[in-house]
């Protein structure tokens, strides 16, 4: 499961109203007594979480020579993206679950799991931010990544 952006009912239904990036917004969540928990948890404007976050796209299950986009925009459109007819034509069509206007996955907020054995290994537990495993693998190669050069 991937926590994609925003699903917001008030804007209509269906996949068209999940909101990534800036045009996600905020989830509308209440706990007016404060114990933690939504008082309604299921808001107007709640996460948008699926398996995947794609548009519609054509996909055999084989590699591909080159990488090819899955989805595009007929040219001089903003919206309505069709899976890309280069890639895989014949194949079977993977329904998205992305806004039509996106003709590309999209990054999602989910933890990834890192794991790690060898020197400087101790310091790979817990929560990382993406940007202290540079230093974590620099420091057990014994780079001074953080002295200026």
């Amino acid at each position: 499961m991937s926590v994609v952006g925003i699903h917001d009912r008030t804007r209509g239904a269906g996949r068209e109203v999940n909101g990534i990036y800036a045009d996600a917004g905020f989830p509308n969540f209440v706990d007016s007594n404060g114990d933690g928990f939504p008082d309604d948890p299921d808001p107007t404007r709640t996460l948008f979480v699926g398996w995947s976050n794609h548009p519609d796209f054509h996909d055999d299950y084989a590699m591909d020579a080159k990488f090819i986009e899955p989805a595009m925009l007929p040219t001089g459109q903003t919206s309505g993206a069709v899976p890309n007819p280069a890639r895989d034509p014949q194949a079977e069509l993977q329904i998205g679950n992305l806004p039509t206007s996106q003709p590309n996955c999209v990054h999602v907020v989910d933890d990834v799991w890192i794991v790690a054995s060898g020197p400087g290994s101790e310091k790979v537990n817990g929560v990382l931010d993406n940007t202290e495993v540079f230093f974590v693998i620099t420091n057990a190669l014994g780079i001074d990544a953080r002295r200026s050069v």
